[in-house]
Formats: C-alpha cells, sequence, structure tokens
C-alpha cells in the first residue's frame, strides 16, 4: 500500500508442516522447523538479562531449509533504532542508535503455541530507512510467518517500531484465534 508518506506491504505465509516419518508426529515435526527458523533470527537473549548486543561476527546459519518460509532478513541488524521518530516524523535524536527494551526482537508467549518477533531497520545510506517488522508462529502443525515493511518517502525518515510491531502482532493474533489457536 502506498501513501504520500510511506509504502508499506504485508506479506503472510501459511506452512502446514507434515512429518513423513511415522516415529516423529507432524506437531513435532512443526516444533522442529519452527526453533530451526527461531534460531536463524538470532534474536536477542530474553529481557531481563542485560546481555551485550549480538556479536558482530558473520554467522553461517543462513536460511538454507529449502521447506520453510524465508527469514525476517539474511542480514543482521544495522543500528536498530526504536521508535527513532518524532510526532512531525522527522528523526528523534533521543532515542536515535537505542531500542527500548520491550520493542526489540524477542519470543512472544500470546500468540500460537510458540512465537516470536523479528524487528529491523535497514539503513542505505542517506535514504530513507526501511523497517521490517516479522511475527513468526506455530499452531499446532501450521507455522505462519506476517512480514510487514514500511519505507518512508522522506530521506531520513525512521518507520514507527512501536506502531509496527503493534499492527503485526495485533494480525497474528486475530489469524492465531481464526486457526483455532
Amino acid at each position: 500500500m502506498e501513501s504520500a508518506d510511506a509504502t508499506d506491504r504485508l506479506s503472510v505465509d501459511f506452512e502446514r508442516v507434515v512429518s513423513y516419518d511415522n516415529a516423529v508426529s507432524d506437531d513435532d515435526q512443526a516444533q522442529k522447523l519452527f526453533g530451526e527458523q527461531e534460531s536463524a533470527a538470532d534474536l536477542p537473549a530474553p529481557s531481563g538479562s542485560s546481555a551485550p548486543p549480538p556479536s558482530p561476527t558473520p554467522s553461517s546459519s543462513g536460511a538454507s531449509a529449502a521447506s520453510g518460509p524465508p527469514s525476517a532478513s539474511s542480514a543482521p541488524p544495522k543500528g536498530a533504532a526504536g521508535d527513532g521518530t518524532s510526532s512531525s516524523g522527522s528523526p528523534d535524536a533521543s532515542s536515535s542508535g537505542a531500542t527500548p527494551t520491550d520493542l526489540q526482537p524477542r519470543t512472544l508467549s500470546d500468540v500460537g503455541d510458540e512465537a516470536y518477533l523479528d524487528d529491523r531497520l535497514n539503513t542505505s545510506g542517506s535514504t530513507a530507512e526501511q523497517r521490517t517488522v516479522t511475527v513468526v508462529f506455530r499452531t499446532s502443525n501450521v507455522i505462519v510467518t506476517l512480514q510487514y515493511e514500511e519505507q518512508p518517502m522522506a530521506v531520513g525518515a525512521v518507520p514507527d517500531s512501536k506502531e509496527m510491531q503493534d499492527r503485526a502482532l495485533n494480525l497474528a493474533s486475530r489469524l492465531d484465534d481464526a486457526l483455532g489457536g
């Protein structure tokens, strides 16, 4: 969807996981695939611990699995910022470079059997910065990947992390309810 302020894109992927091994249930196979996707997302340590940011060492855990939906991003976060904008839509100097703890990528306990949220800010030089919020959840043997991207039209504008996360989580919750989760 395009407006005068930004271009938004939403994609939703449903994957029904089936195990072809009689010793492994469909749910167990889905749980294994979800765990692999969550590991590949390289989420920071759970909140409550003041762990340092992820190491800048390149990771070889790229999404090479052909049986799952693509990961949120193959690139590590580059200076992911939180809300980052003032009410006028311009960068907010007080929040540059820091993401409030409650807006950082994290596991979720209130959507599906298991879920996580990833929030990446793609800084691409002097152009407007694109934010991608991804919510992945598993309900039984169905893995749902919801990816919400926003690209502001104005140079230097930063998409609002909280607003995007709230929208993505609201939709994920509604999809979970529709799937019977």
